[in-house]
């Protein structure tokens, strides 16, 4: 799914038991990951360092119960500030990190 506010496009990432362990390990309840496979140059995800392979995992705090709630949430944020997308990212030794990232979105 292409969301030309964020400059990204995604799709729903298959379940990942190492990640689920990882989440776990952290106390961060997940529903869905929707992973990123394409960033427009310059958009707002590329100016907030999310990378492609990055898995979205919640919006303004909130867990994704489907793919419509990342545009959703995103764009109900308020609008005097940038929002918030928490996102899991592999590290060089193949372990996750959880980041957050500060979205200003195209309105």
């Amino acid at each position: 799914m292409y969301e030309p506010h964020l400059g990204i496009s995604y799709q729903r990432k298959p379940y990942d038991k190492r990640q689920d362990e990882f989440l776990q390990s952290i106390d961060q309840k997940v529903a869905l990951g929707f992973e990123i496979v394409r960033l427009d140059e310059g958009g707002p995800a590329e100016r907030a360092g999310l990378t492609i392979g990055d898995t979205i995992v919640q919006v303004e705090g909130r867990e994704l119960l489907n793919s419509n709630e990342i545009t959703e949430v995103a764009l109900a944020s308020p609008w005097d500030r940038p929002t918030r997308i928490s996102v899991l990212r592999v590290g060089g030794g193949g372990g996750y990190h959880l980041l957050e990232s500060q979205l200003v979105i195209n309105r």
